[in-house]
């Protein structure tokens, strides 16, 4: 299966009609939204505490991206005023239940331009989620 990857609106914009997933076999957005990385009921801002395990922002290009995705999405991210959804978290990849959250990477790179990631601390309102267990995932993490 080829990576899927999604990039979003910002869960503070209330234009979610503009959210788009990306596969790599396909250069046109999906059907499938991406998933919120954030509650509506609390506002509370999910992001994953640590890189998962196959983070398209770890060295060796783990995900087998095309040379300058990573940066095509990085750049559309910030031009959409959004934010990278970690894959992981994504229902064609995640464990049943799993919420989306903000790739940990992204974050890392970009926080400071992300207004989510501004927001959401000031208000008390950012939560830091394990990445969830995947079959890449070593024992530990998987038992973490």
């Amino acid at each position: 299966m080829a990576p899927v990857l999604a990039v979003a609106r910002s869960p503070f914009d209330h234009n979610q009609g503009d959210t788009v997933k990306y596969s790599e076999a396909h250069t046109e957005p999906d059907d499938d939204p991406a998933p919120a990385v954030a509650d509506p009921a609390t506002g509370e801002v999910r992001v994953l505490a640590d890189l998962c395990g196959t983070c398209i922002y770890r060295p060796g290009n783990l995900m087998h991206l095309a040379p300058g995705r990573l940066r095509q999405l990085a750049q559309e991210a910030l031009a959409r005023r959004g934010h990278i959804v970690c894959h992981s978290t994504l229902p064609a990849l995640a464990p049943p239940g799993t919420k989306g959250a903000i790739c940990r990477g992204f974050a890392n790179a970009h926080g400071s331009a992300i207004f989510a990631l501004r927001m959401a601390p000031l208000i008390g309102r950012l939560v830091e989620v394990p990445p969830p267990p995947t079959h890449d995932s070593t024992p530990e993490e998987r038992n973490a």
